[in-house]
């Protein structure tokens, strides 16, 4: 698809070519607004009074489609942030057309390393808040 160090990648789909950009860190507070969405949309979905955590796989899959449906135009905004085009555009995407372009913005913005390095930050702060016994104690 493209290469680690550049920071654009075009997709090209049925409805015209769509450029995936490296998001700079001031569009993530725009991905975050995109996404704080969500788990309102769940709530609603689910209800408020069902554990998602505990929840049985099944239970969740049955539930998926009605979450994608009710969520659709928060995914195309979240979609819409690191690409040349508006969520009007990308959700008239085809299926195959779209997760093109999640692959390519997984790919581009190593999503994957920002996770892993924010899971090493919380077990560090973890780590540091957990006190240790005094000797005496032992």
């Amino acid at each position: 698809m493209g290469d680690s160090n550049s920071k654009e990648i075009t997709v090209s789909t049925e409805l015209g070519d769509v450029v995936v950009h490296k998001m700079p860190l001031s569009d993530y507070a725009e991905l975050l607004r995109a996404l704080s969405n969500l788990p309102k949309n769940l709530g609603e979905i689910l209800g408020d009074d069902v554990d998602v955590k505990n929840m049985a796989n099944s239970d969740f899959l049955q539930k998926l489609p009605g979450i994608i449906a009710d969520s659709w135009g928060d995914i195309g905004a979240m979609l819409a942030v690191p690409t040349d085009k508006d969520a009007a555009f990308l959700l008239q995407l085809s299926g195959a057309d779209a997760f093109d372009i999640i692959d390519a913005i997984m790919e581009l913005n190593d999503f994957v390393r920002i996770v892993n390095t924010v899971k090493k930050m919380l077990a560090r702060r973890a780590k540091m808040a957990t006190p240790a016994l005094e000797p005496s104690k032992l």
